[in-house]
């Protein structure tokens, strides 16, 4: 069995330094991979271009954006340990992470950070926990940084913990698979060819790219509009189409929930994540008969609606709106 080994303290990279950003780690693999046509998946946390500028200096990830993530998945680990701890007796638990690296089958800087290490006797299991806003059970994302902690470390049993920011924890067995070992050991030396040769892969939907182009380029009102050719607008007219069907599809879905809702003014999910409140309709002196605005005890400096809440009630309840309903989208969509 080819494997690395367990680095020393003296020798472990850490997040944020010079030596951490430039090299291939496991949390960094998945944008990496590719599919049978040698077109990247997209299945990371960061685009294929991100990742090239993050490892090549040509970009610095906003990491001041992203404290409260770091902090709650720290949390989360120790949450982790106290858990299994409390569901796996007999099993030990490190106090931290532990770092793997010289695997003979990667020919670049590397290092595989597993958040824990189980063991009991010489039984050992690689521990990784996750922090995602919902548990949607094992996502696909996750698999190929696991599996590279098992093979470099050669501790081929892995344990996902998810502590979902709503929800229960949930425990999932990782099965080592090696022919998804053997696909990460091609597409990541590629990748790293990439970069000694200044290969940048394509922009895709990249944001950091969008944000660079907008700091690279300045607008000249002299110059004419860019004409795009067939296949361009064809191409962006099926995407304002697409989600023109999703958003109206999502219209419907949402009035199904609100004859669900009835007179209670919230409506959540099983796990407690809020989907729609009911917010009080808001004023509007339009709704107001022209008749009453030449009462001028209704008037201070301006129209005051208090003062006709409290003198013609009935009015005042006319020239209210009715309640609107307020879905929280951002807290299903997990981009953590």
């Amino acid at each position: 069995m080819i494997s690395g080994r367990e680095l020393t303290k003296a020798e472990i990279a850490r997040p944020g330094t010079p030596e951490h950003t430039r090299m291939i780690t496991s949390s960094k693999v998945a944008p990496m991979l590719r599919d049978e046509d040698g077109e990247f998946l997209g299945i990371g946390y960061d685009t294929a271009y991100d990742t090239y500028q993050y490892l090549t200096g040509g970009a610095e990830k906003d990491v001041a954006s992203m404290e409260e993530i770091f902090r709650y998945g720290h949390a989360a680990e120790k949450f982790a340990r106290y858990w299994l701890q409390d569901t796996m007796p007999g099993w030990k638990f490190s106090q931290g992470e532990v770092a793997y690296g010289h695997h003979p089958e990667l020919p670049f800087p590397h290092q595989a950070t597993a958040d824990m290490r189980a063991s009991k006797g010489r039984h050992r299991k690689i521990v990784e926990v996750k922090a995602p806003k919902v548990d949607r059970g094992v996502e696909e994302k996750w698999i190929p940084q696991i599996t590279m902690n098992m093979a470099v470390s050669g501790i081929h049993e892995a344990l996902l913990v998810i502590v979902p920011r709503y929800g229960e924890v949930s425990v999932h067995e990782i099965e080592y698979d090696p022919e998804l070992w053997a696909a990460i050991v091609e597409d990541t030396t590629d990748f790293w060819r990439r970069i000694q040769e200044g290969d940048t892969p394509d922009h895709g939907g990249s944001a950091l790219w969008r944000e660079e182009q907008g700091k690279l380029h300045t607008p000249d009102p002299d110059r004419a509009p860019v004409v795009l050719n067939k296949g361009y607008t064809q191409r962006y007219a099926d995407a304002v189409r697409r989600l023109d069907e999703a958003e109206e599809h999502l219209k419907v879905v949402q009035n199904e929930i609100i004859e669900q809702m009835g007179d209670a003014p919230r409506v959540n999910g099983e796990d407690g994540r809020k989907i729609v409140t009911r917010t009080a309709g808001r004023f509007s002196q339009k709704r107001v008969p022209e008749a009453f605005f030449r009462d001028m005890s209704l008037y201070s400096q301006k129209f005051d609606k208090d003062k006709l809440r409290a003198k013609f009630p009935s009015i005042y309840d006319e020239a209210v709106g009715a309640a609107s309903y307020t879905f929280d989208k951002k807290g299903w969509i997990d981009n953590e």
